[in-house]
């Protein structure tokens, strides 16, 4: 029997709801052969009429005057598809299964049959028609790329109008429609992340969650506004715009773009100030601890591992007594226990925050690569290196009237000259980053999470790891959003010796998003065959839709490709039409889903059992069922039945 498994909370967003339609109960009795589509007193004919009127005009899926059966026809019409292909199966027991083929993808009863075929062709239309709303509304909106702390408040924006809270499984349908954007599909881990920050998790009927907003602390969190915050408001860092080159002493890489550092020289030193906060904590520390009341904007001192620091705090959780505070000398931010902060006296400040953000030129496409941040923390970390200021003194002090004070960043080319010869470190930072990123691959120990790409004509699944798009879709997006895209960057690569290996930036025609892609072949006009290297498929582009990737954008070059590809494990014949439209159908591109590798067809093409979650109308939840035997099941009883076209 095909597993199942019910699941809480479901890890797919929610399907639509099926339509408020019963089977029908009456028996109808049709000779063998016939495709019969039951109407309210109309009739389709083969040219697409209905009562002799055209179905042109604007499509909707909710006709409360038709069947599933007529709604189908209508879509498939609408879409220019050929009509929906129903095939009956008649059991031993003489009851019907139904299987319907819509473009391409064949949507069963299994495991459910009736006593007639009508009943069946009523049940296969349904069950189409809500895998089709659900894969369509999947495809029309992209996952959020904001981070987790942002999605966080985006959820808790959305229950704050919900006093007695909301099922954790209505939440993603929720955030779509107010958000017009999908879920991350650890959009519940990111909730109990912030839980004690902004949720409050109850349990639900049926292993249901029942998730409520957390009220927020107000007014005693307001923006502080005393005389120490006011001091340090104007007391800000003089910075040698006189030079070009600056010393400095890099504290806290956070990214390619916030690199955190000190200005290296005697006016800069810290040690007279640090050692006027240590001797008068050996005396005055219970005193310098006693009354403080915590407020956004302030300024503390903290002791971590005997070092004494300055902090701002930034934010205040009062519930669980801890604030998130900003090291205003290194470019740190930690989260601490408000009993951690002591007074900080108006003398230990007359020295301006000494942390100034930087961001690294050439390097700013890798800022959310998963792999910069440790590569960064190897190299330039804790170092004392020379830095080449690019920025304009008018730009900075701007944007830094304009935005606030520390908002900005100065864009430097980072010089090594500790050794024998001088080093550019920037050009090294980025090769390293270049060779670490992995070409992906499927863990062949445990489950892998994946999102379905691509289906090829062999039977072959395309697939991507959960969140693997993320930093590639965010430049992307940065990149079409912009002004990058010019006339000298359209056009294939002049070079067609190694253009094989060439990316492109490709506009596809069909749904007008943006993908990578290589080039396989030229075709006749101005088309070439493209390859779209994250997703397995492909696809004819015009090329004035094809951009040249060498110089727009140095991540999106070199970020090796994501589509996965993954053969069905002991399910032979993936290539019949019959069991393809079967794959297609469970597998739709964005669809989540659980890989396991069983076996190795070669060395890079794994053998795997695939698990989606799919739609219990009756039960009204989501099951897990695996592919590979679900479709199996269903050849084996197609076998053991008689087939009635």
């Amino acid at each position: 029997k095909v597993a199942k498994l019910q699941t809480s909370p479901p890890i797919v967003t929610e399907p639509t709801p099926p339509m408020e339609s019963k089977l029908p109960s009456k028996t109808t009795t049709l000779p063998s052969g016939t495709s019969f589509y039951p109407t309210n007193g109309s009739s389709y004919t083969a040219s697409g009429m209905v009562n002799g009127a055209a179905t042109g005009g604007v499509f909707t899926w909710d006709d409360p005057n038709a069947t599933p059966v007529e709604i189908l026809m209508r879509y498939s019409q609408h879409k220019g598809f050929a009509r929906p292909e129903y095939g009956y199966y008649k059991l031993k027991s003489g009851r019907y299964q139904c299987l319907v083929t819509v473009n391409g993808s064949s949507y069963s009863t299994y495991p459910e049959d009736f006593v007639s075929q009508f009943e069946g062709q009523f049940a296969a239309a349904m069950n189409a028609i809500e895998a089709i709303r659900r894969d369509e509304s999947r495809q029309l909106y992209s996952k959020c790329l904001d981070s987790d702390r942002d999605i966080a408040h985006h959820i808790h924006g959305l229950l704050a109008s919900c006093p007695h809270g909301m099922f954790s499984k209505n939440i993603p349908n929720a955030f779509q429609e107010t958000h017009r954007a999908l879920l991350p599909d650890h959009w519940f881990a990111i909730i109990d992340q912030y839980a004690n920050q902004l949720f409050v998790l109850e349990d639900g009927p049926n292993g249901d969650w029942i998730v409520y907003a957390r009220e927020q602390p107000s007014g005693s969190d307001v923006e502080s506004n005393t005389s120490e915050a006011c001091q340090m408001a104007v007391n800000q860092l003089t910075l040698p715009w006189d030079d070009q080159y600056w010393n400095l002493y890099v504290t806290n890489p956070v990214s390619t773009v916030e690199v955190w550092a000190r200005l290296v020289g005697k006016e800069y030193s810290m040690d007279s100030l640090i050692t006027d906060i240590e001797m008068s904590m050996m005396t005055n520390q219970a005193s310098a601890k006693k009354d403080v009341a915590a407020a956004v904007g302030e300024y503390y001192l903290v002791s971590i591992s005997d070092c004494w620091f300055r902090v701002r705090v930034v934010e205040i959780n009062y519930e669980t007594n801890q604030c998130q505070c900003f090291f205003i000398d290194i470019g740190d931010s930690e989260q601490l226990a408000l009993d951690q902060l002591y007074r900080c006296e108006p003398q230990y400040l007359d020295l301006p925050a000494q942390a100034i953000c930087f961001t690294l030129e050439g390097l700013e496409d890798f800022s959310e690569n998963p792999t910069a941040k440790h590569i960064l923390g190897q190299r330039i970390n804790h170092r004392v290196l020379i830095g080449m200021i690019l920025s304009k003194r008018e730009e900075y002090e701007q944007a830094e009237q304009r935005d606030g004070i520390g908002s900005s960043s100065l864009k430097v080319v980072l010089y090594d000259t500790s050794s024998a010869e001088d080093e550019v470190v920037n050009p090294i930072l980025l090769q390293q980053i270049c060779k670490s990123m992995p070409v992906p691959e499927l863990n062949r120990k445990s489950v892998n999470y994946v999102s379905i790409t691509y289906v090829d004509d062999q039977g072959d699944v395309y697939c991507q790891k959960d969140g693997a798009m993320n930093y590639i879709q965010k430049l992307i997006t940065n990149l079409t959003q912009s002004d990058a895209l010019e006339d000298q960057h359209r056009g294939l690569y002049n070079t067609k010796a190694s253009d094989q290996q060439q990316l492109y930036l490709v506009q596809d025609e069909t749904d007008g998003k943006w993908y990578r892609a290589v080039r396989e072949a030229e075709e006749s006009g101005p088309y070439c065959r493209m390859h779209y290297v994250d997703i397995g498929c492909r696809r004819r582009a015009n090329v004035q839709n094809i951009y040249r990737l060498d110089s727009l954008s140095l991540g999106l070059r070199s970020y090796p490709p994501q589509a996965i590809r993954m053969r069905m494990y002991e399910l032979p014949g993936c290539a019949d039409p019959q069991v393809l439209s079967r794959l297609r159908a469970f597998l739709k591109p964005a669809v989540p889903a659980m890989a396991k590798v069983f076996s190795m067809a070669s060395a890079i093409l794994p053998l795997v059992k695939l698990y989606v979650h799919v739609s219990d109308r009756d039960a009204g939840n989501n099951i897990l069922v695996c592919v590979n035997e679900a479709i199996k099941i269903e050849k084996e009883l197609e076998m053991g039945s008689e087939r009635i076209s």
